[in-house]
């Protein structure tokens, strides 16, 4: 096994490519410590960062909704010595929920949608729209049974 062909294959899937020696110097003196993790989890080295950029990428809110990678927070990122030299590819990361606009009732819109969708209607003029959303929660319990997040918290939000 060529350490310097290994390093070739794990600097191809780096996004940030700076410091080129800096890390190579640090992949050398990690090497054996991070080839025995990727055999343990039947990965390659490249395979490991892949994972591990995924998941920062994902908890740091590099991607967009369709997964595509924002270059401008690569600044943000560390660089792969730092990666190397502390043993990064240990870490967890926390995914966060969908965001909050995500859910239909966190917008006038998605509670109309939602209204609609189950045969209420909603005239300005006749009723309050806090109303109408107390209306669509309460259907929408009784079709459903629950509804994710506090109906409290939901009702007082504002639109």
């Amino acid at each position: 096994m060529n350490i310097e062909n290994e390093f070739d294959m794990l600097w191809q899937v780096v996004d940030k490519k700076t410091a080129k020696q800096v890390a190579l110097k640090a992949f050398k003196k990690n090497f054996k410590a991070l080839y025995l993790f990727a055999k343990s989890q039947n990965k390659t080295i490249g395979q490991v960062y892949k994972d591990w950029k995924y998941g920062e990428y994902k908890s740091r809110g590099f991607l967009d909704k369709q997964n595509n990678l924002d270059k401008s927070k690569l600044q943000f990122l560390c660089h792969l010595a730092t990666w190397l030299n502390g043993h990064r590819w240990e870490d967890e990361h926390f995914i966060p929920e969908p965001e909050a606009e995500e859910i239909w009732f966190n917008t006038s819109t998605g509670i109309m949608n939602m209204g609609a969708s189950m045969g209420l209607e909603y005239n300005e003029e006749e009723e309050s729209f806090p109303s109408y959303k107390k209306r669509v929660l309460q259907l929408v319990k009784s079709k459903f049974g629950s509804i994710k997040g506090s109906e409290h918290a939901i009702l007082s939000t504002r639109h």
